[in-house]
């Protein structure tokens, strides 16, 4: 699979099927093997691009620090590499802030966007609550347990199977300074603002049971965008895996609907 250098670094993406493209932002601590339900599903219909994070999985990073700039001109970098047109770009958690600000920064590169499990940040939206913080700084040094007390609070399944599976796609080789610069270069985030100034066609997506960004900050992003589409579907933050069937059909609608009215 290819590699593309971008600064200090090189970022290992994948790119799969033929037709429009569909740009998948990895969660983050996840390998994009995560998006593998929907790479078999889209393909059929799409070029899915995946691709790890830098730092993450088989990407590269030769920085001494990450931040919100170097992510977002990765993505850059990543999408003019690939197409001269249009691209459908999905962010989930804290990539959903990397898929705002660059749809906002870069709106004649987006056809559609997709926010999954996202917020708009700052001051007016509600807070993750403090145990499931606690449960996450822990994982900067992989605690296998907690991870799995989390993967149950992400997923609202109490299913071994189902959490083995999604812990198997998250990636143990992250080191702490990278791990601790993505967690905190998304926190200080507020986009409640300069929300109405995005045009594009957005898709804001939640699992009813999200217990990490919740589901009334979904709400609130969809009603800062003017040309946005809502959907509650089963699941929790993870629920593009644990519920991927209905999943995909709610998005695939949503970018059939697009694509007929673009």
């Amino acid at each position: 699979m290819p590699y593309l250098d971008v600064n200090q670094g090189k970022l290992y993406y994948k790119d799969v099927g033929n037709g429009p493209v569909l740009l998948l932002i990895t969660p983050f601590g996840y390998l994009q093997e995560i998006w593998h339900k929907q790479v078999k599903y889209f393909s059929k219909y799409y070029r899915v691009i995946t691709y790890d994070l830098r730092g993450v999985g088989k990407s590269t990073n030769e920085m001494s620090k990450i931040s919100k700039e170097i992510l977002l001109d990765d993505l850059y970098q990543l999408i003019t590499h690939i197409t001269n047109e249009r691209v459908n770009l999905l962010g989930i958690g804290k990539l959903g802030y990397l898929a705002q600000n660059f749809a906002l920064s870069y709106q004649n590169k987006i056809n559609s966007l997709g926010l999954v499990s996202s917020s708009y940040g700052g001051p007016n939206s509600a807070p993750v609550s403090l145990e499931i913080l606690q449960y996450i700084f822990k994982l900067v040094n992989y605690d296998e347990e907690t991870a799995k007390l989390l993967c149950f609070k992400e997923t609202n399944i109490e299913n071994e199977n189902i959490c083995e599976e999604i812990l198997s796609l998250r990636s143990k080789e992250i080191e702490k300074n990278i791990y601790e610069d993505y967690l905190m270069m998304f926190a200080n985030v507020n986009n409640e603002n300069t929300l109405k100034n995005l045009k594009v066609d957005t898709w804001v997506n939640t699992g009813c049971d999200n217990a990490i960004y919740l589901v009334e900050n979904s709400k609130k992003l969809h009603l800062l965008i003017d040309h946005s589409e809502y959907q509650v579907i089963t699941g929790g933050y993870l629920n593009f895996y644990t519920h991927s069937d209905e999943f995909n059909k709610a998005y695939f609608d949503f970018l059939n609907n697009n694509q007929k009215e673009g």
